[in-house]
């Protein structure tokens, strides 16, 4: 009897953390998106802030930092130019297969 409540307690609570994964996912998606929206409104601090949002949830991704970096190369808006070229050098480093993409953000 010990052994099935141990078992339901672990379906539940596995339930719960693909529960937890999925609404990080959807609220990851969405300040992508959101920052996106933002980008071609020109509002550039707000995408810049959910972008940094989405890096909070996932902070590996390729797809928030590729859109930080755009945000940051200077040529549509004068941020921090440095840190533009930094977050591109660490995703030329990072995703390789991705070099071509990146260098037109360099």
């Amino acid at each position: 009897m010990l052994w099935d409540e141990s078992k339901i307690n672990e379906s539940k609570a596995i339930k719960l953390e693909k529960q937890r994964v999925e609404e990080g996912e959807k609220q990851y998606l969405e300040y992508l998106v959101s920052g996106d929206n933002s980008i071609e409104d020109n509002k550039w601090d707000a995408a810049i802030t959910l972008y940094k949002k989405a890096l909070k949830i996932y902070p590996d991704s390729y797809y928030a930092k590729y859109r930080l970096a755009y945000v940051y190369k200077c040529e549509k808006i004068k941020f921090d130019c440095d840190l533009g070229k930094t977050l591109v050098n660490q995703l030329i480093k990072d995703n390789p297969t991705h070099k071509n993409e990146l260098v037109q953000l360099d």
